[in-house]
């Protein structure tokens, strides 16, 4: 089952790929863990448009925002 992603964790002093491995751990406990066979937040996010889930559009384009 997945649940809304909500707001992506805080970056902090975090570097990029740290960072992105903290967001998608995140993720994985969410449910995403099927969608992310790599760190590739473009495939996730081309998924979450063509499955209309605009949550979870939104929270990966604050994570891209973000790094």
């Amino acid at each position: 089952m997945l649940s809304s992603p909500g707001n992506p964790p805080i970056k902090g002093n975090l570097g990029r790929f740290e960072y992105i491995k903290v967001v998608v751990e995140d993720l994985r406990i969410r449910g995403y863990a099927d969608y992310l066979p790599a760190y590739n937040l473009d495939d996730l996010r081309r998924f979450a448009l063509q499955d209309d889930r605009p949550s979870l559009v939104r929270y990966i384009d604050n994570v891209m925002a973000t790094v």
